[in-house]
């Protein structure tokens, strides 16, 4: 997917570039998102993004969403939990192309944030 994303934003089809939006700043920063996209955009919204859970939608968008619910920005670092080191350090050792993603969209630096977590992975191994 992250390939096909990249090879559109180079192709010259959208002249005027792509938007990339990121799901955290969207939770943390609602109102200055939706004030960049209507400033860059000459966008006019008819609600605030921070209170669209009050705005009626439709039941296949509240189907998509699964359920309107409020912004949380502490769940956007829940992946960190250690419940889920197992399957990231899985992943991306199975698809290393993943690190060159999060560098590139600006998420790491480096790959020093996975050799922490993999450690720390194996060390809570069963029989380590």
């Amino acid at each position: 997917m992250h390939k096909a994303i990249l090879e559109t934003a180079r192709s010259g089809l959208f002249p005027q570039g792509i938007f990339y939006l990121k799901y955290e700043d969207l939770v943390a920063h609602p109102e200055a998102v939706q004030d960049l996209l209507a400033r860059d955009f000459g966008l006019r919204f008819e609600g605030g993004f921070r209170a669209f859970t009050e705005q009626g939608v439709t039941a296949e968008l509240d189907r998509a969403l699964n359920g309107l619910r409020p912004l949380e920005a502490g769940r956007i670092a829940k992946w960190r939990a250690p419940e889920h080191r197992a399957r990231i350090v899985e992943q991306f050792t199975r698809f290393p192309v993943l690190h060159d993603i999060l560098i590139s969209l600006g998420y790491e630096r480096d790959r020093s944030w996975f050799d922490a977590i993999s450690d720390a992975s194996a060390a809570q191994a069963p029989g380590v």
